[in-house]
């Protein structure tokens, strides 16, 4: 998903770079800054789950016990 989003973002920024009109270049960057914010939540949660979720290895030295 990373990899996508990566590559919408470079293709939304070349087209900002390409664009005369500012209300184009104005659009693009904004479509540009949102998807850079769904990455970082995305990448956010991805790091939370990791955190939040237990650990094999935990749960049998709990059950054991």
């Amino acid at each position: 998903m990373d990899e996508k989003l990566d590559k919408a973002i470079e293709t939304l920024a070349g087209k900002i770079v390409q664009t005369v009109k500012p209300d184009e270049a104005l659009k693009y960057t904004q479509a540009a800054l949102n998807l850079a914010h769904v990455k970082g939540i995305l990448t956010a949660q991805e790091k939370d789950r990791k955190r939040l979720q237990p650990t094999t290895s935990k749960t049998k030295a709990t059950s054991a016990s």
